[in-house]
């Protein structure tokens, strides 16, 4: 599961842009957020973006559940699309109701 589906899946779930609006690369969005970060500490104005949010999104993550079928036996009960799906709908009733969520 790679972890850029799953968030296209919570955007359509809550009614969101499902792409951003412009793509910067890693070391930029870093610097970028280094900034912001200072601007919390000398003016205390709220970040809008911070190194470890660039660092969770800025890198794929993707996941597999091979080991535990390997190892443990264990079979999933969706496939990977029809769960993303059920978390994405679960995340965006729990976090967003007033986005009107729906079906992903």
């Amino acid at each position: 599961v790679n972890s850029m589906d799953l968030l296209s899946h919570v955007a359509r779930a809550v009614n969101c842009r499902e792409t951003p609006l412009a793509w910067l690369p890693l070391t930029p969005s870093l610097a970028l957020a280094r900034v912001c970060e200072l601007m919390y500490r000398w003016f205390g104005l709220p970040p809008l973006l911070t190194r470890a949010e660039v660092c969770k999104v800025g890198v794929h993550h993707t996941f597999s559940y091979e080991a535990a079928r390997r190892d443990l036996g264990y079979v999933p009960r969706y496939g990977s699309h029809e769960a993303m799906k059920r978390v994405a709908l679960t995340l965006a009733q729990r976090y967003c109701p007033s986005r009107g969520a729906k079906q992903a």
